[in-house]
């Protein structure tokens, strides 16, 4: 395990394995650097994977004491793990890691490549105050299933199959001691407008991802940020959905590296 401390003193924690250009990840809601389990041997024959815990969780430090949880700072969090990390420097954030990556593009001159999957860009149209209010009161009462039910079948809208699949993963502990962060952060990403994330200032190739059969929940939000984009291109995981890392991880992996060679192959 490996640290490296945020712009506001937040220390964030990260594990480095395998060799090759640099990897970052970052993971998304009720997530930890475990989420990526069953896909990170498979990325690390090709990369040298940067796996971090995002603040709140794993390793990482919170939120400090007497301050408001703020997106922007999970932007400075990521960069400066990428500060940390040798060039070049491909960055992969998936789901609400995903808007973490947009906002760190902007703090870091360092990305030779971007990779999102599933970012909820979501310009007001978040989860209803009803199901807020019961996300609240499930924190509240510390019942951790409860939470993860309702986001897992209510928000991201899984097949049982996929549910099925994520409990069984290496991350599924994790997601339970970090469910009490989902509500600040399904409101942070209901209230995201996609100005705020200056795609139009993104200059590196960037892969946008989407699962076939995902919701359009996931899917819209992926088509605007094509269109915002410069130099993006839009994969669809044929017969996937939000979890292609647990359900697909050679599919996923196979993509990730042919999109970087391509990268390479261009410079």
């Amino acid at each position: 395990m490996e640290h490296v401390t945020s712009a506001d003193g937040t220390t964030i924690a990260f594990e480095r394995a395998g060799s090759g250009p640099s990897l970052v990840l970052v993971h998304g809601t009720s997530a930890s650097r475990a989420r990526w389990g069953n896909i990170r041997p498979l990325l690390e024959k090709h990369f040298t994977v940067f796996a971090m815990d995002r603040r709140g969780r794993g390793g990482s430090g919170e939120v400090p004491a007497g301050a408001a949880y703020a997106l922007e700072r999970e932007y400075e969090d990521v960069a400066a793990v990428v500060a940390a990390a040798g060039e070049p420097v491909i960055l992969f954030g998936h789901s609400y890691g995903g808007v973490c990556s947009l906002g760190a593009h902007a703090l870091t001159d360092r990305l030779a490549a971007l990779i999102l999957y599933e970012a909820p860009v979501l310009e007001g149209n978040g989860p209803p105050p009803e199901l807020l209010a019961r996300f609240d009161a499930a924190v509240t009462a510390d019942d951790r299933e409860a939470v993860m039910k309702m986001f897992c079948e209510e928000v991201v809208r899984m097949r049982p199959s996929d549910i099925a699949a994520l409990r069984a993963s290496p991350a599924w502990p994790a997601r339970l001691a970090a469910a009490p962060t989902i509500p600040r952060e399904l409101r942070a990403a209901g209230d995201f407008p996609l100005a705020a994330a200056k795609a139009e200032r993104i200059k590196v190739p960037t892969l946008l991802l989407h699962g076939g059969d995902s919701p359009d929940f996931f899917k819209v939000p992926m088509s605007r940020l094509a269109a915002a984009i410069p130099h993006a291109s839009v994969v669809a995981l044929e017969g996937q959905q939000h979890v292609a890392m647990d359900t697909a991880p050679e599919m996923l992996t196979r993509i990730v590296v042919d999109f970087w060679r391509e990268v390479r192959g261009a410079g």
